[in-house]
């Protein structure tokens, strides 16, 4: 990587948190949160697991709207002929007895989508035009994975015209690698605003 591209990686970067930290807004009239892929075989990492535990919890008091998008295997049943290469890996880590973690249990006043076997939770799925019945234009993603269905999901969620957020110590990747790359340099030129889960709770209505 030239010294060019790494200035200009890091130069993004903060460009993307100082969105979050000073432009951003979460008004639950029109804010939904997004869990993708919290299932207890893809969020393997305490720290992120924590951190979403504090989100989801902040986010309820504050009356942001919760979904949950839990993944599923990608089979010929599904429709999916031809499975990317990340989707086969999914094939051994998850059963049919695959759920959320128990640490990340929904509420009542939650909605739990249908398990998709796509790399985005708006793919296939009729989450778009339950956002657009409701009015929701802003959306606050976390879950697994940060370089599969994380990073999909928001660059639909950025084509349907939606404020898109992705908090990142509320994701976990492929590798940490993997993670760190997306959060790095992919994300923060596609979606408008990267940042940690403190930061979003110093945004959020009390």
């Amino acid at each position: 990587m030239t010294a060019f591209n790494r200035l200009s990686n890091r130069a993004v970067k903060q460009f993307a948190a100082r969105r979050l930290a000073r432009d951003l807004r979460y008004d639950p009239v029109d804010t939904a949160l997004l869990l993708v892929g919290i299932q207890t075989e893809l969020l393997t990492e305490a720290d992120a697991v924590a951190a979403i535990g504090r989100l989801l919890t902040a986010a309820r008091a504050s009356g942001l709207r919760t979904y949950y998008s839990p993944v599923e295997r990608a089979t010929p049943e599904h429709g999916i002929a031809y499975p990317t290469p990340s989707q086969f890996e999914l094939l051994p880590l998850l059963t049919p007895t695959t759920g959320v973690h128990p640490r990340l249990i929904p509420a009542a006043d939650d909605v739990v989508l249908p398990p998709t076997p796509r790399l985005s939770a708006f793919a296939g799925t009729d989450l778009a035009d339950r956002f657009a019945d409701l009015g929701v234009c802003r959306v606050v993603l976390a879950g697994a994975r940060t370089d599969i269905e994380i990073d999909s999901t928001a660059r639909d969620a950025v084509e349907l015209g939606l404020q898109t957020t992705v908090i990142a110590d509320c994701c976990t990747g492929t590798t940490y690698a993997a993670h760190t790359a997306t959060l790095e340099i992919t994300l923060p030129r596609i979606v408008h605003g990267i940042g940690a889960v403190d930061d979003l709770l110093r945004r959020l209505p009390e």
